[in-house]
Protein backbone atom coordinates (compact mmCIF):
# COMPACT_ATOMS: atom_id res chain seq x y z
CA UNK A 1 0.00 0.00 0.00
CA UNK A 2 3.00 2.13 0.81
CA UNK A 3 4.17 1.86 -2.95
CA UNK A 4 0.80 2.35 -4.29
CA UNK A 5 0.48 6.07 -2.21
CA UNK A 6 4.10 6.87 -2.86
CA UNK A 7 3.79 5.95 -6.64
CA UNK A 8 0.43 8.21 -6.69
CA UNK A 9 1.96 10.89 -5.43
CA UNK A 10 5.24 11.28 -7.48
CA UNK A 11 2.35 11.06 -10.61
CA UNK A 12 0.53 13.56 -8.91
CA UNK A 13 3.10 15.99 -8.25
CA UNK A 14 5.15 15.14 -11.07
CA UNK A 15 5.09 18.41 -13.64
CA UNK A 16 4.54 17.56 -18.00
CA UNK A 17 5.79 20.41 -19.94
CA UNK A 18 5.49 20.11 -23.94
CA UNK A 19 9.05 21.33 -25.54
CA UNK A 20 8.34 25.22 -26.64
CA UNK A 21 10.17 26.29 -29.34
CA UNK A 22 8.96 30.33 -29.14
CA UNK A 23 7.83 33.06 -31.12
CA UNK A 24 8.85 35.79 -32.52
CA UNK A 25 7.29 39.22 -33.90
CA UNK A 26 8.64 41.09 -36.90
CA UNK A 27 8.43 44.06 -38.86
CA UNK A 28 9.02 44.59 -43.22
CA UNK A 29 8.97 47.76 -45.05
CA UNK A 30 9.40 47.59 -49.12
CA UNK A 31 8.29 47.57 -52.50
CA UNK A 32 4.93 46.66 -53.26
CA UNK A 33 3.28 46.53 -56.82
CA UNK A 34 3.17 50.20 -57.84
CA UNK A 35 3.69 51.49 -54.71
CA UNK A 36 4.95 50.76 -50.68
CA UNK A 37 3.76 48.00 -48.47
CA UNK A 38 4.22 47.71 -44.69
CA UNK A 39 3.71 44.01 -42.81
CA UNK A 40 3.60 43.23 -39.26
CA UNK A 41 4.16 39.57 -38.08
CA UNK A 42 3.27 37.42 -35.39
CA UNK A 43 5.57 33.66 -35.52
CA UNK A 44 4.70 30.88 -33.15
CA UNK A 45 7.38 28.25 -34.24
CA UNK A 46 6.06 24.79 -33.88
CA UNK A 47 9.19 23.22 -34.09
CA UNK A 48 12.99 24.67 -33.93
CA UNK A 49 12.91 26.00 -38.12
CA UNK A 50 9.28 26.08 -38.87
CA UNK A 51 6.46 28.31 -37.90
CA UNK A 52 2.81 28.96 -37.74
CA UNK A 53 2.20 32.68 -38.57
CA UNK A 54 -0.26 36.00 -38.66
CA UNK A 55 0.40 38.92 -40.33
CA UNK A 56 -1.49 42.56 -40.87
CA UNK A 57 -0.35 44.01 -44.52
CA UNK A 58 -0.85 47.21 -45.95
CA UNK A 59 0.22 48.51 -49.70
CA UNK A 60 -0.56 51.92 -51.02
CA UNK A 61 -0.18 52.40 -54.45
CA UNK A 62 -1.57 53.89 -58.07
CA UNK A 63 -3.06 51.93 -60.76
CA UNK A 64 -2.28 53.48 -63.74
CA UNK A 65 -4.96 53.45 -66.52
CA UNK A 66 -4.70 55.22 -69.69
CA UNK A 67 -2.59 58.24 -68.42
CA UNK A 68 -4.71 58.45 -64.93
CA UNK A 69 -3.44 57.77 -61.86
CA UNK A 70 -5.81 56.05 -59.84
CA UNK A 71 -4.56 56.03 -56.00
CA UNK A 72 -5.69 52.55 -54.04
CA UNK A 73 -4.83 50.42 -50.52
CA UNK A 74 -5.02 47.51 -49.75
CA UNK A 75 -5.34 46.08 -45.97
CA UNK A 76 -5.15 42.65 -45.32
CA UNK A 77 -4.74 40.04 -42.49
CA UNK A 78 -2.63 37.44 -43.32
CA UNK A 79 -2.53 33.22 -41.81
CA UNK A 80 -0.11 30.84 -43.05
CA UNK A 81 2.64 28.36 -42.11
CA UNK A 82 6.43 29.02 -42.79
CA UNK A 83 8.46 25.88 -43.98
CA UNK A 84 12.43 25.82 -43.74
CA UNK A 85 13.92 25.10 -47.30
CA UNK A 86 17.58 25.45 -46.15
CA UNK A 87 20.18 26.66 -43.31
CA UNK A 88 23.61 26.62 -42.87
CA UNK A 89 24.29 23.75 -40.91
CA UNK A 90 27.99 25.34 -39.74
CA UNK A 91 26.74 28.26 -38.16
CA UNK A 92 22.83 28.23 -38.20
CA UNK A 93 23.32 32.12 -39.07
CA UNK A 94 21.46 31.88 -42.68
CA UNK A 95 17.95 30.33 -42.87
CA UNK A 96 15.64 30.16 -46.28
CA UNK A 97 12.05 29.40 -45.71
CA UNK A 98 8.89 28.90 -47.89
CA UNK A 99 5.63 30.27 -46.74
CA UNK A 100 2.09 30.42 -47.77
CA UNK A 101 -1.49 30.85 -46.67
CA UNK A 102 -4.61 32.53 -46.73
CA UNK A 103 -5.78 36.34 -46.44
CA UNK A 104 -8.40 38.54 -46.16
CA UNK A 105 -8.31 41.89 -46.41
CA UNK A 106 -10.23 45.52 -47.88
CA UNK A 107 -9.32 47.21 -51.23
CA UNK A 108 -9.79 50.86 -51.00
CA UNK A 109 -9.87 52.67 -54.84
CA UNK A 110 -9.50 56.35 -54.59
CA UNK A 111 -10.46 56.40 -51.01
CA UNK A 112 -13.79 55.53 -51.71
CA UNK A 113 -14.19 58.80 -53.84
CA UNK A 114 -16.38 58.09 -57.13
CA UNK A 115 -14.79 60.85 -59.55
CA UNK A 116 -11.08 61.46 -59.77
CA UNK A 117 -9.60 65.05 -59.49
CA UNK A 118 -9.78 64.74 -63.65
CA UNK A 119 -13.53 64.36 -63.53
CA UNK A 120 -13.53 60.81 -64.08
CA UNK A 121 -16.02 58.73 -62.67
CA UNK A 122 -14.38 55.68 -61.06
CA UNK A 123 -16.13 52.27 -61.79
CA UNK A 124 -14.56 50.24 -59.85
CA UNK A 125 -15.85 50.32 -55.62
CA UNK A 126 -13.70 49.95 -52.56
CA UNK A 127 -14.56 46.44 -51.24
CA UNK A 128 -13.40 42.96 -48.60
CA UNK A 129 -11.20 40.81 -50.73
CA UNK A 130 -9.59 37.58 -50.27
CA UNK A 131 -7.34 34.95 -51.41
CA UNK A 132 -4.46 33.51 -50.80
CA UNK A 133 -0.25 33.93 -50.94
CA UNK A 134 2.90 32.34 -51.57
CA UNK A 135 6.50 33.64 -50.70
CA UNK A 136 9.95 33.28 -49.52
CA UNK A 137 11.99 34.70 -47.25
CA UNK A 138 15.71 34.84 -46.11
CA UNK A 139 16.23 35.03 -42.18
CA UNK A 140 20.08 36.47 -41.38
CA UNK A 141 20.35 35.56 -37.79
CA UNK A 142 22.13 38.86 -36.03
CA UNK A 143 22.62 37.12 -32.45
CA UNK A 144 20.00 35.33 -30.06
CA UNK A 145 16.87 37.54 -29.88
CA UNK A 146 17.11 39.70 -33.36
CA UNK A 147 17.74 38.41 -36.99
CA UNK A 148 17.16 40.70 -40.59
CA UNK A 149 14.41 39.70 -42.83
CA UNK A 150 14.16 39.44 -46.61
CA UNK A 151 10.72 39.19 -47.65
CA UNK A 152 9.08 38.33 -51.58
CA UNK A 153 5.28 37.38 -51.29
CA UNK A 154 2.74 37.25 -54.41
CA UNK A 155 -0.74 38.00 -52.98
CA UNK A 156 -3.23 36.19 -55.07
CA UNK A 157 -6.61 38.53 -54.48
CA UNK A 158 -9.68 36.32 -56.03
CA UNK A 159 -12.37 39.04 -56.49
CA UNK A 160 -9.93 42.14 -56.71
CA UNK A 161 -10.68 45.07 -59.15
CA UNK A 162 -7.12 46.37 -58.96
CA UNK A 163 -5.51 43.23 -60.12
CA UNK A 164 -5.68 39.52 -58.97
CA UNK A 165 -1.84 39.14 -58.11
CA UNK A 166 0.46 41.78 -56.20
CA UNK A 167 3.45 41.24 -55.40
CA UNK A 168 5.37 42.82 -51.81
CA UNK A 169 9.55 42.87 -51.52
CA UNK A 170 10.57 43.86 -48.43
CA UNK A 171 13.08 44.19 -45.83
CA UNK A 172 12.96 43.81 -41.94
CA UNK A 173 13.60 42.97 -38.48
CA UNK A 174 12.52 40.56 -36.31
CA UNK A 175 12.83 40.08 -32.57
CA UNK A 176 12.61 36.65 -31.01
CA UNK A 177 10.74 35.89 -27.37
CA UNK A 178 11.53 32.86 -25.62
Amino acid sequence: MKKIIFIILCISVYKIEAQSYGSSLGVNAGYAEDGIGIMAEYNYYVSRFNSVHISGYMSFANYKYEDIDVPYALYSLQVGYTQNIWRNHFRRNIKISGLGGVQVGYESINNGKESLWTGDIVTSESKIIYGAYLGAEIDLLLGDDFSFIIRANENFHINSDVGNLTMFAGIGIRYYIY
